[in-house]
């Protein structure tokens, strides 16, 4: 089995092993297997982020595993992360991945629930009583704006950072559709990060808010607004209960406890580099 670092030059051998445009990401270094009879047979995808290195996308193909192909990558960006001083390396994967969480228990993980997802209709929200009266009156505050209209985003970024907002958190998604909340002075103050995922379901990765309540609404009316510009109404609108924010306003605008839209979770695996 020989690991390989994937570069643009031996990218094509490895796209079927990785999401769609996976390569392209600036942050990630991405490590490939080629098994001995040269079909390239796993990837990896990982990075670092305050002294953590952690995983965002490992996979073997279904022919190559229990050969040696991940525990290969693993060791490899290991190694990587050892140079660069990291800590520890993470990851966080769905725990319907029974294969992945053995083969991780068996690299030596400590594997712990990290969070729930939750998936609502969005017509159940943007076409609720509680949006309607919300909106009664007023319209979305002036300080809410997309981060795509920054004209320098490093603000937002360092913001994300100060945050603890892995930044697995691919940023040319976030600037897409995702708003900042800011105060009189222009500060940034809070955001709704939003991400418009492969299967067309609206993602929110994490709700952030400083400020009083109304902020928060102002946040949902801004994403209404987004909803019905782009003819979303008929997707579902994901999120994790990282943000007891986001739970508790799903659960008063849908009067429905959180179990109701529970569709799975996440395990978190980490482990002393």
């Amino acid at each position: 089995m020989e690991i390989t670092r994937i570069t643009a030059a031996n990218a094509d051998s490895f796209k079927e092993l990785a999401p769609e445009g996976a390569f392209t990401d600036e942050e990630l270094l991405w490590l490939g297997a080629v098994a001995e009879d040269g079909a390239a047979c796993a990837v990896l995808g990982g990075g670092i982020h305050e002294g953590m290195g952690f995983v965002d996308w490992i996979y073997t193909a279904p022919d190559y595993r229990e050969k040696g192909a991940a525990d290969g990558l693993l060791k490899a960006f290991s190694s990587l992360l050892k140079g660069l001083d990291a800590e520890s390396v993470e990851i966080r994967f769905p725990d319907t991945d029974e294969e992945l969480y053995e083969f991780l228990e068996g690299e030596g993980f400590l594997i712990t629930e990290d969070a729930d997802r939750y998936s609502v209709p969005l017509e159940e929200l943007i076409y609720s009583e509680t949006i309607e009266r919300m909106e009664e009156g007023r319209n979305p505050s002036g300080k809410i704006i997309r981060a795509a209209e920054l004209m320098d985003p490093q603000p937002f970024y360092e913001y994300l950072r100060i945050n603890n907002i892995p930044c697995s958190v691919k940023k040319e998604e976030l600037r897409g559709y995702s708003f900042i909340l800011l105060n009189d002075e222009d500060k940034i103050t809070g955001c709704m990060l939003v991400v418009k995922d492969r299967d067309g379901d609206i993602e929110i990765p994490y709700l952030i808010n400083e400020g009083p309540m109304e902020c928060i609404n102002d946040l949902f009316l801004a994403l209404k607004n987004l909803v019905m510009e782009k003819g979303w109404e008929e997707e579902d609108i994901v999120f994790a209960d990282r943000s007891g924010q986001m739970i508790r306003f799903v659960e008063q605008i849908t009067d429905e406890d959180r179990d109701s839209y529970v569709i799975g979770g996440f395990k978190m695996g980490i482990r002393l580099n």
